[in-house]
């Protein structure tokens, strides 16, 4: 499960994301979760730069390398890409090098039941969570009419 940034700098301390997602995992009859976050940092007050700040460069590729060993990916960033162009870049980049190395297959968004929307599981505390494949985006009608002008 991918998630945005870890509360606090030490892996073995459950946060309260950490737990949610532990619990989730085994309600699902989940044989076991690997917890990883598109930020390497803990961020106390979130803006642009603190993401820029919390990011490594390795970091996507110890994620790619991570999702190569699992049997399934779960993307819980939630609406974060949406409010920050760094962590926007940061999804973006991450969901590219996903399609390059071919796992898109094994990669589901965590979503709002209600709203269809990608969400944290925070967000989700005592729902029943959904997942969605991640698709292709659809070629917009200007795309489509380049395509058939050709």
């Amino acid at each position: 499960m991918i998630a945005n940034y870890p509360s606090v700098g030490d892996p073995k301390i459950l946060d309260v994301t950490r737990l949610l997602i532990m619990n989730h995992i085994r309600a699902l009859k989940g044989g076991g979760v690997a917890i990883a976050n598109l930020f390497s940092q803990p961020v106390e007050h979130l803006s642009d730069k603190a993401l820029s700040d919390g990011s490594t460069a390795q970091g996507i590729t110890e994620i790619i390398n991570l999702a190569k060993q699992v049997d399934h990916v779960i993307l819980a960033m939630g609406s974060l890409p949406d409010k920050s162009k760094v962590a926007k870049a940061r999804y973006d980049g991450l969901i590219t090098v996903i399609k390059e190395e071919k796992l898109t297959d094994k990669v589901e968004m965590l979503i709002n039941v209600t709203s269809k929307k990608p969400a944290h599981p925070l967000s989700l505390q005592g729902r029943t969570w959904e997942f969605q494949p991640i698709s292709e985006p659809k070629p917009s009608k200007k795309t489509m009419k380049k395509i058939a002008d050709q």
